[in-house]
């Protein structure tokens, strides 16, 4: 099949843990998002203050990370939320801000703005060319490998308990984040394929009713 001729396969096989972008990605949807504030806090914190901070997470009476976090921490959060907000709602934002909170997530700048003409460029050439075959890329990989790599339309296969939950129904943090990764490499959509008919995922329960389609 001609498709085939433009699969990718990216392989990286280090474990890797979200970003504090992805952190914050959640937190603008939801500014008491559990797992948003959990993630945030891990790249804030220093590792001993946010194990502290775990730890009272597990206790009889358990409390929300945003109610065990320091109020310097809240205050640095909402402060790149502010600036993240009205990035993406196409709002003035001081270049001196912008810059903080690109350096504090990882992103350069530059890189950014050189990608994002590479995109339209290439944007420019597919309408240009023929309307009935594009040569559009498709990248296959693990959600390990996922990390750093995003789509407008991402497919995640075997979205199953089994792959993500043990035997005696835990789930590890690692799991956790592995979800959180691979979710939120979607630009436009993610679709998650089950292998299984009739059970509905775990995973599944922690995405916001509304934001689901059903086949």
């Amino acid at each position: 099949m001609k498709g085939f001729n433009n699969v990718e396969y990216a392989d990286r096989r280090e474990t890797n843990s979200p970003s504090l972008l992805d952190g914050l990605n959640l937190l603008l949807e939801d500014n008491k998002s559990n797992l948003g504030w959990r993630v945030a806090a891990k790249h804030l914190l220093k590792p001993d203050v946010f194990q502290t901070v775990v730890r009272k997470t597990d206790e009889e009476t358990p409390k929300q990370i945003l109610d065990l976090v320091g109020q310097e921490c809240k205050q640095e959060v909402s402060k790149m939320l502010k600036v993240l907000r009205a990035i993406r709602d196409e709002k003035d934002v001081a270049d001196e801000d912008a810059g903080k909170v690109l350096k504090a997530v990882g992103r350069d700048p530059f890189v950014i703005a050189r990608q994002a003409v590479k995109a339209e460029i290439a944007s420019t050439a597919r309408s240009s060319g023929e309307s009935g075959i594009r040569k559009l890329a498709i990248k296959v990989t693990t959600i390990q490998g996922s990390k750093g790599l995003e789509g407008d339309l991402v497919f995640i296969t075997h979205f199953d308990d089994q792959f993500y939950i043990d035997k005696k129904g835990c789930i590890s943090e690692q799991n956790v984040y592995n979800f959180l990764v691979v979710l939120t490499r979607a630009k436009k959509k993610a679709v998650l394929v089950s292998s299984r008919k009739g059970s509905e995922p775990k995973f599944l329960k922690w995405i916001k009713r509304e934001r689901i389609e059903f086949p």
